[in-house]
């Protein structure tokens, strides 16, 4: 069996004239390019060049067979183009905006990285397709993106012993064409197409068994962002840190000429104190080149060329600008002060100019309503508030800014805060600290390639073009979504809409497939401090994965919470709970409205037993705690022997009884008993107009904390509603 694998995996093990070759193709890493990231910008710019790269590869499989009729068809993952089947889109229609650009029959301005970064093809017996030679070409194509960021950034600087010394680190991590670097993971597959589908593992097994030397650890100070990594200026010796020093002084000078025309101006784009590995910098600068640059090597500018001019005549992309952390949580906000006191926010941003903090800090979202759609319709009364980088909403971020970096000094930081404290005042609160990372993933997609690869794959390219276009419409930032794999980033008021909207898709996608494919996710609730690539780890990883589908077994989604101190599990659930046969409520639908009845008049001032307020918010749960309710109902009805309330226990009682005792870790006991009733006497207590507090109920902790986080982000809807009424 081993020897009959290794042929399948041998390049040209020729085929009979009347049988087909598969290709599998994959490019890497994943984990260390696009996760390892501290900013949004380098998350999504990660994603591009891969997918870039990706899709680089599959149209020049499609040139060399381009004596076929269809040449695009070739690729049976990613499907490309419309089949006859497909009822959204003409038969011959290629699916994908990326792609069609790429060919050079699009648009040529897209920037969503929606190409997965592995692709299968088909090709005839008699093919010409070399796939050594596309990884060379992949590399090559790697080299001039690399060689453009250096000419443009590290080229003009003006010491040549500094420049000399990143040079060898440069060329050591990126490579050139004598010596290829050992940082990407290419890998391929080629073989005659089995009758069994067994070719979709044919990758795994190649990476598992190709003998390749890893990347080891470099000498010097290590890259902030990929670990094994030497940052670029080479200095190895801890007592040439003044050469270490001027270097990053000096690339950082380079990147505000090239951005704003003044080396001496404040810049986001590299921070004082950051130091990137070349491999790091080349994923964080190609944003920034010039736009003639961008064409020459990507060919076209991602995004296109906004009309927005700063101090210079340079035009700005899009690319260049990406929400931070801070406008994501903020976004609601702001939008709610902009309704409720346009004047007081004009005053904010007229007190933030750059003219008084400088254009990085100014400017720094002004892409952002390319994003967040809400912060394209604020009204024109409050300025270009939008534009701001998003630490400037949160006090303590703004009195800790390097007054050295701002252009009016103290004074421009006093009169800002000043500012930001009326609007705060105004509003009753300032803007959330938290975020949200959805993280969305098919399940079981192999084994469903494996069955029909090509009706997958079809249905994948509708779910992942159809998501991109849904998601231009809601208030949130998609950083990727190729083939079964979502991420993106949105207020924690948005989250459950996106992925009900992403679930919804799905659904609709693969309506009517033979296989039964489902759709888990992780949402994780962040704080806007914490470290991205914790905060991206643990929604993919923790949540989707580990939680998601692994412990509640696929078509679940996981909520947790994320501090700088460390993430927690809150709840992990099925989408849907069935009822003989029939579908429930979905857990985003009922999570939405038990947060929006906390701050709905009747549970403002406490929830009253007496009303049955209690029961109504219970009532929410029951649709997906069947399962764990029957465990509780049997669980009672074996331990319960002195009260034997079970019979007389409602269906509501049992969903907060059940909710309670999910996620323990050790068995339950007599203690549980006498927590469960005490739920059912809290819950059946007249009270005599006492209130009760949500937070009173002895429920699960992590479904409190979940319940609360949400909570809070639905008050600052009604807060400003109040506001406004005041108003």
């Amino acid at each position: 069996m081993i020897t009959s694998w290794i042929k399948r995996l041998l390049p040209f093990q020729g085929s009979a004239p009347d049988q087909l070759t598969v290709l599998h193709f994959h490019i890497g890493p994943v984990q260390s390019f696009i996760h390892q990231s501290r900013r949004t910008r380098d998350l999504w710019a990660g994603s591009f060049l891969l997918s870039w790269l990706s899709g680089t590869v599959m149209a020049e499989l499609a040139e060399i067979t381009e004596n076929t009729a269809t040449p695009h068809k070739i690729l049976t993952f990613p499907c490309l183009v419309a089949s006859t089947d497909n009822p959204s889109c003409k038969e011959g229609v290629i699916l994908d905006d990326m792609y069609r650009d790429i060919i050079g029959e699009g648009s040529r301005n897209s920037w969503r990285p929606t190409l997965p970064n592995h692709f299968r093809a088909l090709l005839e017996a008699d093919h010409n397709v070399d796939p050594a030679q596309l990884t060379k070409n992949v590399e090559s194509r790697w080299y001039a993106l690399a060689e453009a960021v250096w000419n443009v950034f590290l080229e003009p600087l003006p010491n040549d012993t500094l420049k000399e010394r990143a040079r060898s680190v440069w060329d050591r991590q990126v490579g050139t064409q004598d010596a290829p670097s050992s940082f990407w993971q290419v890998y391929w597959a080629m073989g005659t197409r089995p009758e069994d589908g067994f070719d979709v593992n044919w990758l795994d097994m190649r990476k598992s068994a190709r003998w390749t030397s890893a990347l080891s650890a470099e000498p010097g100070r290590q890259c902030m962002l990929i670990p094994g990594l030497q940052e670029a200026s080479g200095v190895e010796n801890s007592r040439a840190r003044q050469d270490q020093d001027a270097f990053w002084k000096a690339l950082r000078a380079r990147i505000a000429e090239v951005r704003y025309g003044n080396a001496s101006l404040g810049i986001l784009d590299l921070r004082e104190g950051e130091m990137l590995s070349p491999i790091a910098l080349i994923r964080r600068l190609f944003p920034i080149l010039p736009a003639k640059t961008l064409k020459a090597v990507i060919g076209w500018v991602p995004g296109g060329e906004s009309q927005h001019v700063q101090e210079t005549t340079t035009v700005q992309r899009s690319i260049a600008f990406w929400p931070s952390t801070s406008m994501v949580a903020a976004a609601p906000w702001l939008q709610h002060a902009c309704e409720i006191a346009p004047e007081t926010v004009k005053r904010l941003a007229n007190a933030t100019t750059q003219d008084k903090i400088g254009p990085a800090l100014a400017h720094a979202e002004a892409a952002a309503a390319l994003e967040v759609p809400r912060l394209n319709q604020l009204p024109s009364e409050a300025g270009d508030i939008a534009q701001r980088d998003g630490t400037l909403f949160y006090e303590e971020d703004l009195m800790q800014i390097p007054v050295s970096t701002i252009r009016g000094g103290q004074d421009a930081i006093q009169s800002a805060t000043t500012a930001l404290k009326t609007l705060t005042k105004k509003m009753g609160a300032g803007p959330s600290n938290y975020y949200a990372i959805l993280a969305m993933d098919g399940d079981r997609i192999g084994e469903h390639m494996r069955v029909n690869p090509e009706d997958i794959s079809q249905r994948l390219s509708i779910y992942s073009q159809s998501v991109g276009s849904a998601f231009r419409d809601l208030n949130a930032t998609l950083i990727y979504s190729g083939g079964d794999d979502l991420l993106a980033m949105c207020a924690i008021d948005d989250v459950l809409q996106c992925a009900q909207t992403a679930r919804a898709i799905w659904q609709e996608a693969f309506k009517g497939c033979e296989q039964e494919a489902t759709l888990s996710a992780g949402i994780a609730l962040v704080h806007r401090r914490t470290n991205l690539r914790w905060a991206i780890e643990f929604a993919n990883e923790t949540l989707l994965n580990q939680w998601s589908k692994d412990t509640t077994g696929r078509d679940a989604v996981t909520f947790g919470l994320l501090r700088s101190g460390g993430g927690d599990v809150l709840w992990s659930t099925p989408w849907q709970r069935t009822t003989n046969g029939a579908h429930g409520a979905s857990v985003a639908t009922a999570l939405q409205s038990l947060s929006e009845y906390l701050t709905s008049p009747a549970a403002s001032a406490g929830i009253r037993a007496d009303q049955g307020a209690l029961y109504k918010l219970a009532s929410g749960l029951t649709p997906w705690m069947l399962n764990n309710m029957d465990e509780a109902r049997e669980f009672w009805t074996q331990n319960d022997t002195n009260l034997k309330l079970t019979s007389k226990v409602s269906d509501q009682e049992l969903a907060c009884i059940a909710l309670y005792w999910q996620g323990r870790r050790s068995n339950l006991g007599e203690d549980d008993i006498k927590s469960a009733n005490a739920i059912i006497a809290l819950m059946r207590a007249k009270a005599n107009g006492k209130n009760v507090a949500w937070e009173e109920l002895p429920l699960q902790p992590g479904f409190l904390r979940l319940l609360n986080t949400l909570n809070s982000e639905m008050q600052h809807k009604a807060l400003t509603a109040e506001a406004h009424a005041d108003a």
